[in-house]
């Protein structure tokens, strides 16, 4: 038990030091987050969502492509068969 609690100790040391270094390098809290992080994120989650969109977009666009391609294929095909088929 007592090696947990020295650990916890450790811990909680190495963690108020580190909260102290980044007050004195970059002031209280309340002035390092500002509306600008909130602000960041939501641009960031805008460029994320536009990029999946555009991935779906891109990807029906595809598939539809493709499948346009194999129905004219199977239809230029069946075009060619008919011909062949025809007695002269």
């Amino acid at each position: 038990m007592p090696d947990l609690r020295d650990r916890a100790l450790i811990e909680e040391a190495r963690t108020q030091r580190f909260r102290l270094g980044s007050a004195l390098l970059h002031g209280r809290i309340s002035d390092r987050r500002t509306v600008n992080d909130n602000v960041r994120r939501f641009i960031a989650s805008l460029i994320v969502a536009a990029l999946a969109c555009a991935v779906c977009v891109g990807i029906s666009f595809v598939t539809d492509l493709l499948q346009a391609q194999a129905a004219e294929k199977a239809r230029q095909n069946a075009s060619i068969s008919i011909i062949e088929e025809e007695p002269v």
